[in-house]
């Protein structure tokens, strides 16, 4: 089954494969914004981790910002250069590495003329990634064992990242209280009266030191956590709402533009996942 949806400067081809062989379908994500191209599967696993794999292809920066759940990946870089630009400044990574990303982080990274592939796990134990860092390898490891993909992070030869170096303390204090009250309303507005500082110029802090506005910022991890939940055995309304999403029109729209396809999807391959590859009635 095939799907395209356009928003703006964003295309979107969404594909459902079911595969004899497999307990629940793939779904086969491609977006396509400006120059870089995002092709991104969820994949089955048989434990509490959700499984993911994703291509890019070509130019542009894009941004993780991870709420409640942690995120482990493999990065395969074929072609061209990928780098973080962070605060501190910019880090080129290595042509084939296992990146580990804590709650509650925010990750731009850079692609020029690229080919990456990559494939992880996520997931809600906030004590099993607890800091930025990366762990340049020979040879892409398995993910079947999640406990031991977790534990590469203990190796010596891990390098370990400061995602906010550099960043003023209020900025950095406003960033950790829009996570603290992500669902609230006027968050923004509340937040900039808490770091002491006026609307504008928590916006001119925010886009200084990560290249988002604050309230992109909230967006991008709101819909992060609704899809992580999404996959993890919660309906959509529940996502939503824990996500901070009291309109679930705009829950939808922003959805599609920032992950593609629909929540629909997401959840129609986890309930597969569930009864074992059978459709529900």
């Amino acid at each position: 089954m095939l799907a395209v949806i356009s928003v703006g400067s964003l295309s979107v081809t969404v594909m459902i494969l079911f595969q004899p062989h497999r307990p629940w379908p793939l779904i086969q994500l491609t977006l396509q914004r400006h120059r870089l191209r995002l092709q991104r599967k969820v994949l089955p696993r048989q434990d509490a981790f959700i499984g993911l794999e994703q291509i890019f292809d070509g130019n542009g920066l894009r941004t993780l910002v991870t709420h409640d759940a942690f995120v482990v990946t493999c990065i395969e870089i074929r072609a061209g250069t990928l780098s973080m630009p962070l605060p501190s400044g910019e880090v080129l990574l290595p042509a084939r590495l296992v990146l580990f990303i804590p709650p509650r982080c925010v990750v731009p990274m850079h692609f020029a003329d690229a080919s990456v592939h990559s494939t992880g796990i996520a997931g809600f134990d906030s004590n099993r990634v607890d800091r930025l860092a990366f762990l340049p390898v020979d040879a892409a490891p398995s993910f079947a064992d999640a406990d031991a993909i977790l534990r590469l992070q203990r190796s010596p030869g891990v390098c370990r990242l400061e995602p906010e170096g550099g960043v003023p303390f209020a900025i950095r204090k406003a960033r950790a209280l829009l996570h603290e009250g992500l669902g609230e309303l006027r968050l923004i507005q509340k937040v900039a009266r808490q770091a002491g500082m006026s609307t504008e110029a928590l916006g001119r802090g925010f886009r200084a030191a990560y290249q988002l506005t604050p309230r992109a910022y909230c967006q991008k991890a709101r819909i992060f956590h609704a899809v992580l939940k999404i996959l993890s055995k919660r309906s959509i309304i529940e996502s939503a709402l824990e996500a901070g999403f009291a309109d679930l029109k705009r829950f939808y729209v922003q959805f599609r533009k920032l992950h593609g396809g629909t929540p629909g999807a997401y959840e129609k391959a986890r309930k597969r996942q569930d009864t074992g590859g059978t459709p529900s009635a």
